[in-house]
């Protein structure tokens, strides 16, 4: 009797093994406690779905032991190194660059830690068992191991597949950690191999044929002309926001007084796919110039493949610039380490590679001054090749209650505006953005011997911007406003002052590149053209014209105007073989 049933035992031991083995690789040996039975269960069950495959197959179970183990014990081992080394748990869409892992994984050395040992113990445990089922020729029948893949089948469809999944569609956000530590490391790679297939909505008219008549039509038009290609420095500045947008008041000092004073800049409006949040979708438009509107998957550089889809630093460097892309904070969070080198940056930087940085008075955030100053750093030891140099900030990022209000410069004097503690805090850091940013200016003014093009824009707006907005505000106008961060273009050679109105983020792109005289692309170029028409083309299912009326997307008279540039982003993002890829870069640069 207790061999009949010693089969049946050993296998929920042995998935119960290699269910702790993954979540050991993560680091997570301390929250296995404080993770929800349900979503332990929910692992467990995709872990014995496996097994029961190998099962069916080979009817044996010390067979399957065998192979089950060394699988689950190669793929933990590794996950621990490559999240060690990488800062990135192993996942399904990057085994597509194991050629250059296995090759720059040989530039490091490895050491043996109890994780490890853990790990290795759960194997050798397996092992010997796997060898006295061999001796005692124990098995189950298929019968068994089909009617256990059925069960788990319909387990896993209500678990993560059915329209109330018990695990919500979507828990990859600006954190691994937090995804793997509260729904598992198993979950994790089920989510980031059904969020890569079906994280892009294909449009409805989408057409092969539309986009490859778009090419033509502007390949006819590009000029490869240029005399000088300028540097272009490109930042993102963390919720940098003018309240003013959304609600009259009145302050003891303008804070933005210095921007204002910048002489020949061009200034205007981008409007962010996320309202007052989002900050990962603001990257994804700003640097790839694809609305957010087809993304149906959390933060785009956990959800997508990025590898093929055209960017900014990627076109850049296709005319020979040096790219640069960095963020003060850890490239872990929403996948940044992956996300900047899948977009053609040539060399990444994140917190560890930041030196001197500080704080304004009781925030925890770097300031954007010192952030600056690594960047003046960085700029100088580009070399000779044109230089582009993106940076996210971090300063004004929420919550604002956290330095004392002795520290606050910004005082509002009059307008409702609620907790004016919050709203003295936020002002008075966007106001040390504001010096910080015309510092920066003032540094490049110096530099005589090459063209620079300097763009700043916000992200996002803080999080109580919709609490204190004016209420006459129509829904389209308020959202609109609500998105609109500052947007700002510099130069140190002729660029006019000029209004750039409102427009998505997807589109600030090619305007710099219109307004610091980069040749561009028939991509970019159709992109200015359909800007004019329809300059904003919200996350949130509306278009807005160019006198700013509202429209549903699928409807109003630019209706086939937005269509056609769903066509030409879903072929960009999706349209493997089938990708028009002369329509996004330039065939040629010539130069005088």
């Amino acid at each position: 009797m207790c061999k009949k049933y010693f089969g049946y035992i050993w296998m929920f031991i042995l998935v119960t093994i290699e269910f702790l083995q993954a979540e050991f690789s993560c680091g997570m040996k301390n929250n296995i406690v404080s993770m929800e039975f349900k979503y332990i269960c929910i692992n467990w069950i995709v872990i014995c779905f496996f097994n029961m495959l190998i099962l069916l197959a080979v009817e044996r179970v010390w067979l399957t032991t065998l192979i089950s183990e060394l699988f689950c014990v190669t793929v933990s081992v590794v996950n621990y190194y490559v999240i060690l080394y990488h800062g990135m748990p192993l996942s399904v869409s990057e085994l597509k660059n194991l050629k250059t892992a296995l090759y720059v994984a040989g530039s490091y050395s490895y050491h043996i830690d109890g994780i490890v040992l853990s790990i290795l113990a759960g194997f050798l445990i397996s092992l010997c068992i796997s060898i006295l089922l061999k001796k005692e020729q124990i098995i189950i029948k298929r019968k068994i191991s089909a009617g256990g893949l059925i069960i788990g089948l319909g387990v896993i469809y209500i678990s993560f597949f059915s329209p109330n999944s018990v695990k919500p569609k979507v828990t990859i956000g600006w954190s691994w950690k937090e995804a793997c530590r509260e729904y598992g490391y198993i979950s994790y790679l089920v989510e980031d191999v059904y969020g890569k297939k079906t994280g892009v909505i294909k449009p409805e008219h989408y057409s092969l044929e539309t986009v490859e008549e778009k090419c033509s039509e502007y390949k006819e038009r590009q000029s490869s002309q240029c005399n000088e290609l300028p540097d272009v420095i490109l930042i993102l500045n963390e919720t940098f926001y003018d309240l003013h947008q959304v609600v009259n008041f009145q302050t003891d000092q303008d804070y933005l007084t210095n921007i204002k004073c910048i002489e020949d800049m061009a200034c205007g409006y981008a409007v962010s796919p996320a309202l007052m949040g989002g900050t990962n979708g603001a990257e994804y438009e700003v640097l790839t110039s694809n609305s957010l509107y087809l993304i149906k998957q959390g933060a785009p550089f956990n959800s997508l493949e990025l590898e093929n889809s055209s960017s900014l630093a990627g076109y850049l460097r296709s005319l020979g610039y040096s790219t640069l892309g960095t963020h003060s904070e850890t490239g872990t969070n929403y996948n940044r380490i992956y996300g900047y080198n899948a977009l053609g940056f040539e060399e990444v930087k994140f917190q560890e590679d930041y030196e001197n940085c500080w704080s304004y008075d009781g925030r925890m955030y770097k300031s954007d001054y010192s952030v600056y100053e690594n960047i003046k750093k960085w700029y100088t030891e580009m070399g000779d090749r044109p230089r582009f140099v993106y940076c996210l900030t971090i300063q004004n990022h929420g919550g604002w209650d956290m330095g004392s209000e002795e520290f606050d410069t910004i005082h509002v004097t009059e307008g409702d505006v609620g907790e004016t503690d919050i709203i003295n805090e936020y002002l008075t850091s966007i106001s040390h953005s504001d010096e910080a940013f015309s510092d920066f200016i003032e540094y490049f003014k110096t530099i005589t011997d090459r063209k620079v093009v300097v763009c700043m824009l916000g992200d996002h707006a803080p999080s109580f911007a919709a609490s204190i907005a004016t209420p006459e505000y129509s829904e389209a106008e308020r959202n609109m406003l609500l998105g609109a961060t500052p947007l700002y273009i510099w130069s140190n050679y002729e660029l006019e002052n000029m209004d750039l109105g409102y427009m998505s983020m997807h589109y600030v792109a090619p305007t710099l590149l219109d307004a610091a005289g980069i040749p561009m692309s028939p991509y970019y170029m159709y992109l200015m053209d359909t800007k004019r028409e329809v300059p904003i083309i919200a996350s949130w299912g509306k278009y807005y014209d160019k006198d700013y009326e509202c429209y549903d997307i699928g409807g109003g008279k630019y209706s086939q105007v937005v269509d056609d540039y769903f066509c030409v982003e879903y072929n960009n993002i999706k349209g493997e073989h089938e990708r028009v890829s002369d329509f996004y870069k330039l065939d040629y640069l010539a130069t005088e």
